[in-house]
């Protein structure tokens, strides 16, 4: 499965560790607001979801997508944080590029 970060925005809170649009290439299909987790050296996504308050009065969330299919879902989660990953390493390359002196400052191409 090939996926796409079209967005991603970090926000850290206990698991969290960011929110991501990503694209779906095959299905041509992008789910906005996806939660990225990671937890005790494993890592997944979170599909998004509404708000609702239980029977209690307790905040929770209701799924508005899923996965009908155990190995459909392990293969997105699988994809998903690939393409994370190698978004983040792309990132840091480009923060790493942008450090170099310019042509200008050295008199040289930065590459």
């Amino acid at each position: 499965m090939k996926i796409l970060i079209r967005d991603f925005k970090k926000y850290e809170k206990n698991t969290l560790k960011a929110f991501a649009d990503l694209e779906i290439l095959d299905l041509c299909l992008v789910i906005k607001g996806c939660t990225v987790h990671q937890q005790n050296g494993k890592a997944w996504i979170g599909l998004p979801g509404k708000p609702y308050k239980d029977a209690n009065g307790k905040d929770t969330w209701s799924n508005i997508l899923e996965f009908s299919d155990k190995d459909k879902k392990e293969e997105f989660r699988e994809s998903a944080v690939e393409a994370i990953k190698r978004y983040i390493d792309s990132e840091k390359e480009k923060a790493q590029f942008a450090d170099r002196p310019t042509e200008e400052a050295n008199g040289s191409p930065p590459f």
